[in-house]
């Protein structure tokens, strides 16, 4: 299963959120969702060099309560899982430069699997630490994109709301930070939600997009 966000430029691993109930290989069905009686399950899957998946492993386990299944790349089967954290690839920093500090964005789609808990235009903070985290496409793609609603989160000014090229970590294509198949139920996206889901931490912005797949479950 693809999780989009992904280009061939780099093979440097990123998150990837996929809301699903049973094995990758299989369609997205709405069998065997967990209620609120039960924890949300959860399973990273596992890469050579990926980007932070024990901090995901962490932040879930600290929001729902319940151990998460780290499941190498190589396994032949997933563990039952309301949501699925997979790694993906973007390109090379326009920079060029690794980069290591708070964004801002906005999110422009509050109707996700991942976004249930903000609300439309709302500004949040979350950090990137990346060498490798530019988003692109080429022009009909990212037209399409457009077109379809499917950008999620945008990096913009924390001021203004306005996607400025300062606001830009990355030089990702028209400073799309996060985007989503058209179910709505797969969201990829450069920043890490996991850094920040708790004030200690500096913010809990990032905590909201757990707690939305936690809705999902339960609904």
């Amino acid at each position: 299963m693809t999780c989009g966000m992904r280009n061939a430029a780099s093979t440097r691993p990123r998150l990837h959120l996929c809301r699903q109930q049973s094995s990758p290989l299989l369609p997205l069905t709405t069998d065997h969702l967990t209620t609120h009686e039960t924890p949300l399950r959860a399973s990273v899957i596992v890469f050579p060099g990926s980007n932070c998946d024990r901090d995901v492993k962490v932040a879930l386990e600290a929001i729902t309560g319940r151990a998460v299944n780290m499941v190498w790349h190589g396994d032949t089967s997933v563990p039952v899982s309301d949501i699925i954290v997979l790694p993906g690839v973007l390109q090379r920093n326009a920079s060029l430069k690794f980069v290591c500090r708070d964004s801002f964005l906005k999110v422009e789609r509050a109707d996700t699997y991942f976004t249930r808990r903000y609300k439309p235009g709302e500004i949040i903070n979350l950090p990137v630490a990346h060498g490798d985290g530019n988003f692109f496409a080429d022009q009909r793609t990212l037209d399409r994109i457009e077109g379809d609603g499917q950008v999620v989160f945008r990096y913009v000014d924390r001021a203004t709301g306005k996607p400025t090229r300062e606001a830009n970590p990355n030089g990702a294509q028209r400073n799309i930070a996060g985007i989503c198949d058209a179910t709505r139920r797969i969201v990829g996206l450069m920043p890490h939600p996991e850094r920040h889901f708790d004030r200690i931490l500096g913010s809990d912005d990032g905590r909201r997009v757990f707690e939305s797949a936690m809705m999902k479950a339960a609904a």
